[in-house]
């Protein structure tokens, strides 16, 4: 009887423990895949965010630094009043205006979504409306028939001098943000590679 015990204990131990390994092992197993699967997806989203982020702002910094040259470039020959160039650059800055304007609503959800609210106010109501300011005082040069008004020209070179700061100013601004992006991923890659070599 003691032997019979002996051995209907073990047997009881030997169950216990196969079911208990198997239960526990497979919910252990299916807990570390999960986690598995939503570090692999919060990577992955991490970094389509990064590179959306990325693209957006060389689209919006192009757009800008294309804008910015076509302005100017208008102002140039309207003081120059070359006929030739003077009507290229017209429609140069014309065809640099439609792009920002026929994006603008695009890029502005955009730069809500992937840089915050504060970005996209900046790019709107700072950036874009400088914008709008020098491409109003450009246009207004080249309607006059009166070329020779030396403050108004030093008037325009300076908002055209603060547009290209606060163009620069706005790009850094992105790339500040866009450096923040990568190192929170950088350094959430790192705590769980530190917690898998625990495991």
């Amino acid at each position: 009887m003691n032997q019979a015990e002996t051995l209907s204990d073990k047997l009881t131990l030997l169950l216990v423990g196969f079911v208990l390994t198997t239960i526990l092992g497979g919910l252990l197993g299916a807990l570390l895949q999960h986690r598995s699967w939503r570090y692999k997806w919060d990577t992955e989203n991490s970094e389509k965010v990064i590179s959306t982020s990325r693209e957006l702002f060389q689209e919006i910094s192009r757009l800008m630094d294309r804008r910015l040259y076509r302005v100017y470039q208008f102002y140039v020959w309207s003081k120059r009043g070359s006929e030739p160039e003077l009507k290229a650059s017209l429609e140069n800055y014309r065809a640099a205006l439609a792009d920002c304007n026929d994006n603008i609503n695009r890029h502005l959800a955009m730069l809500q979504i992937y840089f915050g609210q504060n970005i996209r106010e900046k790019f709107d109501f700072e950036v874009g409306h400088k914008f709008v300011h020098v491409g109003e005082l450009v246009e207004d040069y080249y309607r006059r028939s009166d070329k020779d008004d030396k403050a108004l020209e030093r008037s325009i070179e300076n908002e055209i001098s603060d547009l290209r700061g606060e163009v620069y100013n706005y790009n850094l601004i992105l790339l500040g943000e866009i450096g923040k992006k990568t190192e929170h991923a950088n350094q959430r890659a790192g705590l769980i590679e530190d917690l898998k070599n625990l495991l």
